[in-house]
């Protein structure tokens, strides 16, 4: 038999075309080096995951706190209907001589195109705003308070209080529980002659 070269102890064969790998590579395959890299992976994405949950904490402490923060006045604007108060009111009958006296609650609706800031003043000028339709009531005529629908009191009231602002900021003004009463007036009695 002839006598074939073998190769040392220990190298592995290679294939006559193929090139050996470097051991740089070999390292890469070994399950040592899977499991530290997957580590990383897990590492990586849960770091990512508390990120997210820190941020939506963080968010969710910010809402609370603006909502918790905010003056009873920003509060009520929010509402549709704001109160402007009690008002009551006197008038006395032309032909029949009778006194009529009513009171109702008011509220007013504000135009939806209104900026925050012009609400901001709507709701600083409230007692102003009162007198005004204090103002308003004592130059309507009876006629405007016996009206079935409150039409024209509704409208004086409104285009007063625009006025006083300056600014078209009351959409609608609402009223509600209104009471009026008529009242004859007590006659003296006629002195008595002898």
């Amino acid at each position: 038999m002839p006598n074939v070269p073998q190769p040392p102890a220990g190298k592995e064969r290679t294939a006559p075309n193929r090139r050996p790998e470097p051991q740089s590579t070999r390292a890469e395959a070994t399950p040592e080096s899977v499991t530290s890299g997957s580590e990383w992976t897990r590492l990586f994405s849960s770091r990512w995951l508390i990120g997210a949950v820190a941020i939506s904490f963080l968010l969710e402490a910010a809402i609370i706190y603006w909502f918790r923060m905010r003056s009873p006045q920003e509060a009520a604007i929010i509402a549709e209907e704001i109160p402007l108060g009690s008002f009551e009111f006197s008038r006395s009958g032309g032909v029949d001589k009778q006194i009529y006296r009513g009171q109702f609650d008011l509220f007013v609706r504000l135009s939806d195109h209104l900026e925050s800031s012009e609400r901001q003043q709507f709701m600083r000028e409230q007692p102003r705003l009162q007198q005004a339709v204090e103002e308003a009531l004592r130059r309507l005529r009876l006629a405007d308070f016996t009206d079935l629908r409150l039409s024209r009191l509704k409208t004086h009231v409104q285009e007063r209080l625009n006025d006083e602002l300056g600014f078209d900021a009351v959409a609608e003004v609402l009223v509600s529980n209104f009471k009026i009463n008529a009242f004859r007036p007590i006659q003296p009695p006629a002195p008595k002659s002898d």
